[in-house]
């Protein structure tokens, strides 16, 4: 089940992330996969040490369920302050942003061929003038 996370985490974070961030969000992912399973092993450790003689009161599958609560408490706080500054990427071709810069750039051209253009003309009409 975790790989078929994983392929929904890649995806959004191809799709979301600025194509030079893409292999530092992935390696920051691995990164923080790495440290939740540092912290789950410690937390592991501590639940035995803490009964060291055998089962406890709680089953195993309780001490879990109480740990997984916790985590998707502290998770969901998380995402509600996280959430807020999100905001979806929208992509340059949806937007069409480099058709509207190159009209631009066409129009300031042709702007300056007519500026251009009426300078020459008006040189040329005062030419005319001045010789009649």
């Amino acid at each position: 089940t975790d790989m078929l996370k994983f392929i929904y985490i890649f995806e959004f974070l191809c799709s979301q992330a600025p194509f030079e961030m893409k292999g530092m969000l992935i390696g920051l992912f691995w990164f923080l996969r790495a440290i939740f399973v540092s912290i789950s092993s410690v937390l592991r450790i501590i639940i035995h040490k803490l009964n060291p003689e055998g089962p406890s009161k709680l089953s195993c599958t309780s001490w879990f369920m109480v740990i997984l609560g916790v985590t998707l408490i502290v998770g969901a706080i998380l995402y509600a302050v996280l959430a807020h500054w999100y905001v979806n990427r929208v992509r340059d071709d949806e937007l069409n942003l480099r058709t509207a810069i190159e009209d631009h750039f066409e129009q300031q051209l042709i702007t300056k061929a007519e500026h251009k253009q009426n300078v020459l003309n008006t040189e040329f009409w005062k030419d005319s003038l001045e010789e009649e």
